[in-house]
Formats: structure tokens, sequence, C-alpha cells
């Protein structure tokens, strides 16, 4: 049977199972499994999910709240054996975003670890599909198991296994595969990809790229992501290759790890090939050159970025698109033909891609409009949600909300998504122009331009910029160095200057943060009748699950550590900025501290109950090294003092929602 005839992925993992056998499939932690030893522990779980959810015509979701492991590889296939829908969460989701996602997919089985079983404790009542949740770890000692847990020690210790011969039963159209999307617009939204979408995409994909069995790849992104499933975990299974599976990007150790495996693809984002750019371990270059391609999608590649990396790394970097909607990719750049640096290549067989002007029709070659996607990739629709599924497919046609164009070669170049668009004074602007001039200046590490609403043009253009450490370049250099490089209306209104910029867990830049970060609230601001600057940033971040948890739930303050110093951060992040690595110490701090700044505010910040104007102070916690901002709370303004310790008044617990407001506020002692 020749891979084309296999209508789900579980057919295809036993053909492969049964070729390659005791061949490694997956690396983890310098531990290797092989294609029988996953297939057969994916068949156990099957029979589980099986015994739990019945066997059905009707698909049923299958969460995975899990890291990047081997346990998630396990339960992912296992899922697929079991002939259900996997629903992979976002691992840096906060309490609030995986209550909303995990009550919308009305999952009966929620695979996860003891760490996040403590996050869902408190949203149980508000989870009433979740009948059972299977931990890959166990609890703590501490810790009393309820009748609805159960883990995969307990489920590998039995003897059940699905037959192979039922996988015969799962149609090619049955959702295998949900995941949600960001949501920076609205709810996010799952969307369901079938067993066709994927053997698909894998087939037109692979045809380009030509992965062979005898290739070990490396996975770095996190195993939520369409991304890593597709082109990292699902290809390398697809042609009989070896993966090696990082538990995140780790840039201490990548380069090594990709010289020990002799890896011959890795998939990223352009802020990691940026970061790679910039480490001093590297600055005398790196011999990659056995590496086939180092593939790039998610977002736009700054052409400075692209070519600075080629040029340190003696890699060749193959620049794609695609979106979950349309399974994963839609284009790529030839990696043996022409390739075009900056654009995202030529379309893939058996697929279409057009751009679309405004009013629906294709636009000539050059005319920048909306890519949209035609073909057996474009996903089944939105779970439970039929009018934004219409509004995405339109007669066959999914549109992107990016927009970009085509040129002579058919080529395609993105400019930008269409919401980012920024309209100033009548003229279209596109983010991606600008940035890519900042990019190549000496001093920028990270920018992205966003329009935030003025009074005057409806938009006026900002930067936002990440400086390289030693340079102390100001606002009105930046402003000078792009007058020679764009247009005079694509001019910056403003530049500001961040130490690290808002991203995913996937590294893409949320631009819509930025404009929070800047302005607060873009829906207050949009009813206000004036220009509103405010000369701070309020906004704190994601934080890790064991802050909103602790302080929810017992009225403390976590810290965790950098990895490699002795130097805690509140509130915590899942990874430190130093490393880039997990953090896995954590530390119990006092709710007292010492305030460093503070400034009045007179715009209402979303969550805060309490009305303006009040004082905002940046506050050192006792036993952190890292400081935040909260509410200060005095009797006026000049009982507030720098140097004055402060302490924090708690929220009633009935009424705490595991945030940051879970403090009222700070009061001055």
């Amino acid at each position: 049977m020749s891979m084309s005839s296999y209508q789900n992925i579980p057919q295809l993992f036993a053909a492969q199972a049964e070729k390659y056998s005791d061949k490694t499939y997956i690396i983890f932690k310098d531990s290797e499994y092989s294609y029988q030893n996953i297939y057969q522990k994916s068949l156990t779980i099957a029979h589980y999910i099986q015994e739990t959810v019945g066997v059905s015509q009707e698909t049923s979701n299958i969460g995975i709240l899990v890291p990047n492991s081997i346990e998630y590889i396990f339960c992912f296939f296992g899922i697929f054996a079991s002939g259900n829908c996997v629903v992979s969460y976002n691992v840096m989701l906060k309490s609030g975003e995986l209550e909303y996602q995990i009550a919308h997919s009305e999952i009966p089985i929620l695979f996860t670890t003891s760490s996040f079983y403590q996050t869902l404790v408190p949203l149980r009542d508000h989870l009433p599909h979740l009948k059972k949740i299977v931990l890959i770890d166990e609890l703590g000692k501490e810790e009393k198991p309820t009748p609805d847990i159960f883990t995969l020690e307990k489920i590998f210790a039995r003897k059940g296994k699905v037959e192979s011969s039922s996988f015969a039963n799962i149609k090619a159209d049955n959702a295998a595969d949900m995941l949600y999307t960001s949501g920076t617009t609205g709810k996010p939204k799952g969307c369901m990809l079938s067993h066709a979408n994927l053997l698909c995409n894998l087939q037109t994909f692979l045809a380009e790229i030509k992965l062979e069995s005898t290739d070990t790849n490396l996975c770095i992104l996190p195993l939520f992501h369409v991304n890593a499933q597709v082109v990292s975990v699902l290809a390398t299974l697809y042609v009989g290759g070896s993966l090696v599976l990082e538990e995140m990007f780790k840039p201490k150790s990548f380069i090594k790890t990709v010289k020990k495996h002799q890896c011959k693809t890795f998939s990223a984002v352009p802020t990691v090939y940026n970061y790679l750019n910039t480490m001093k371990e590297h600055s005398s270059g790196e011999d990659l050159s056995f590496m086939k391609a180092c593939f790039c999608g998610a977002a736009p590649m700054p052409v400075e970025v692209f070519r600075k990396f080629e040029r340190n790394f003696k890699a060749k970097i193959i620049e794609g698109y695609g979106l979950s909607e349309g399974t994963c990719v839609a284009s790529v750049n030839p990696i043996n033909g022409e390739r075009k640096i900056g654009s995202i290549g030529l379309c893939l067989k058996d697929q279409e891609m057009q751009i679309l002007d405004s009013k629906g029709k294709q636009a000539p070659s050059g005319e920048i409009g909306e890519i949209v996607i035609r073909g057996k990739n474009i996903f089944k629709g939105y779970f439970n949600n039929p009018e934004a599924s219409k509004e995405a497919v339109r007669d066959g046609w999914l549109f992107s909300g990016d927009m970009g164009y085509q040129d002579q070669d058919g080529y395609f170049f993105i400019t930008g998504r269409k919401k980012e668009m920024i309209i100033r004074g009548g003229e279209n602007i596109f983010p991606k122009e600008i940035e890519e001039s900042l990019y190549e200046h000496e001093a920028v590490l990270e920018c992205a331009v966003i329009g935030l609403p003025d009074k005057k043009y409806g938009e006026k253009v900002v930067a936002c910029i990440c400086k390289k450490a030693g340079f102390s370049i100001i606002e009105k250099e930046f402003i000078k160095y792009l007058r020679s490089k764009i247009a005079s209306y694509k001019i910056p209104d403003k530049v500001e200057f961040f130490q690290e910029l808002p991203k995913t867990a996937t590294g893409k830049i949320q631009k819509y943060k930025l404009r929070q970060e800047i302005i607060g609230d873009l829906q207050t601001v949009r009813s206000c009748k004036v220009d509103l600057t405010i000369p701070y940033r309020w906004a704190l971040g994601k934080a890790a699950s064991k802050y909103f948890t602790e302080t929810k739930l017992n009225q403390t303050i976590y810290g965790s550590y950098a990895d490699d110093e002795e130097i805690v951060g509140v509130i915590p992040k899942s990874f430190d900025p130093w490393s880039f690595s997990e953090c896995t110490r954590w530390k119990k701090l006092s709710d007292e501290g010492t305030l460093h700044s503070f400034t009045e505010i007179h715009m209402e910040i979303p969550g805060q109950k309490f009305k303006p104007p009040y004082h905002i102070g940046l506050i050192q916690i006792d036993g952190s090294h890292i400081l935040f901002f909260h509410i200060i709370k005095a009797q006026n303004e000049k009982d507030i003092k720098i140097g004055q310790k402060v302490k924090a008044v708690w929220e009633e617990r009935s009424k705490r929602k595991g945030d940051l407001f879970d403090i009222q506020y700070f009061e001055v002692l």
C-alpha cells in the first residue's frame, strides 16, 4: 500500500512501526524510543480512551496539556489510534484562558501534569464535560487523589490494546487534530483538521523538501503548535526518519545539539534565528553546511536576519508560509531551485493561492491584496462556530487575513496582516516594510511597527524597538536613519524602546500586547475623543501558573529562579529571560516589599476595580530581584515616598480569580 493510500494517521503509523520496528523514532533527553515502542504505547492509551468514552462514529475531543516530552508523543498518537480528535492546549495559558478552552472543547479526558492539575482544581466546577484527568506523572505525597484521577503509569500496566484492524473505521474526513487560534481579536477558536488534511499537507510538503528515512531532524517548537506537529513530528514519521525532541529552544546548547545528532532540518520562527545571530558564543561563525534546510515560518523573516544567519552559520534557510486553517504549509521556497529572499515561495502542488483585491478580484502581478488558499488542506471548520467558519472559507477559498503580492515568477510575498495595516491620513502603510529597514540598523535586536489611534490622522505609526546591548541610540537618530530608507508618510511618529517584546510561546511578536503596554485597553482608547499618551507601561506579561495558583488559593507570593543565576523574578515566567531555560526552582516570598518609584494614573486599567485617579508603584518584593508594577494606596500623594516599605492587601478568597488583582493593592507601612 502506497503512502497516498492511507486514509488516517493510525494506518500510517502502523505501517511505519512494522517497517522500521526497532529503529529510533524519537530522541528525548538522550533516551531513544523506537517506532515499535511508541506505537505499542499509543495502542494501550487508545484502549483506555475507548473504554472511557466508548467506541462511536461520533468523534470525541481528547485534551493534552503537557509540555514537550516523550509522554506528549505517547498521548498524541494514542488519541489518534483511539479514533478521536487531539486537542493540544498551550502550556503558557493562564487559568482563565485554560478554563475557556477546556470548557469550549468539551473534552471528557485530559492528559496533563501534576503541576497543571493544581491549576485545574479551582476550575473543575466550570468544566462539566471533563470526567477523567490522566497525569503523566504522580501527585505529590501531600495531595489526595480523587476518583477522576488516573496516571499514565497505570494505563501502561494494563494489558488492553486496540487492534490495528479497527483503524479502517476511522474515516479520512474525521476530525483528527484541533488547535486553538491565538484569539488576538476575540475568543480563541478551535481549528479542526481532518486526517485527510494532515496527510495531504504532508505529501505535498515532503514532495518539495525531499526528507529521507536516513535523516535526523530537530524539534524545538512547542508541540501544541501545528508547525511542530506537522513539519517535525508527522513529517519525520512519514519518511521513517528520527527526531530529536527538545523541551524548548535552548540557545546555549542549540548548536551543540544540531552538531551532535547531525540534524538535517529544524523549524523555527524569526525570533530564534535573530537570537542565534546575536549570541557572542557564535560571533566567529559555525559550520552547519551539513544541514538540508532550516525552515522558517509562523511570521515573516526580516531579510537582514536571513542573510546574517546564512553568512554566520553556512546553512540554508527555506522560508515558507501557512496557517492552522490551511493545516500548516501552503507555500515554500524550493529547496534546490531558486530561492527568493524575503519571499514565502511558491504555492505547493495540489493547492491554489491567489491575491484578491478589495473588490474580491484577482489582483495583477505586483499589486497588494489578501492571500487566499484553496485545496484539500483547508480545515473542516471551527468547532461549534459555524458563523466564523463561513466567514473564513468562502466559495472554497480560505481567506487568510494576510496581505501580500505575487511577482511575475509566481513567488508570493507578505506585506503584513490585514488587521495590522495602518491607515494614516488615508495612506495605507504596511508595517513589514518599516520593520525591514529597522532590522538593517546595527543597534536593532528586535522591532515591531504598530498603529495607534490618532485624532488628526486616524492612526499614527509607532516603532517598538528592543536595542542590542551597548547601544545608546535615541529616538531622533532612528527617525533620521529611516528618512533615507522609506517615504516620509511612513516615518514613525513615535519610537518606543522595550527591554523585550511580548511574544507567543512560538516566538511570534504579539503586536496587540504592544498596543496594550503603550496605551492600555484599545477599546477604551477608541471611545475617547482625544489623543492619549501614557508615559509608562503597566503590562506585566504572562506569569507562571504557580504564581497565580498560590496567590488565589493560599494568599502566597512565589518567585522563580533563573537557570544559571541566583536571580529571583516576580512575577515568575515559565522560562527565565536570561537563559531561556525552563524554571524548575521556586522561592516563597514575603508579601512586603520596597517602593522604587510611582506615578499618578488617570486612565482605567482593565481588570482593576478601582476608579482613577490612583497611583502605580514599581515594587521590589522582599527576596526578589525583579521589579514589578502594582497599585499603591495611601491617603494622599504626600504620604508616598520612594524607599518606603509596602505590604500587600489581599482580595477576599471567594473573590480571588487567579490573576494579578488577587492582591487588591499595596499599602504604605
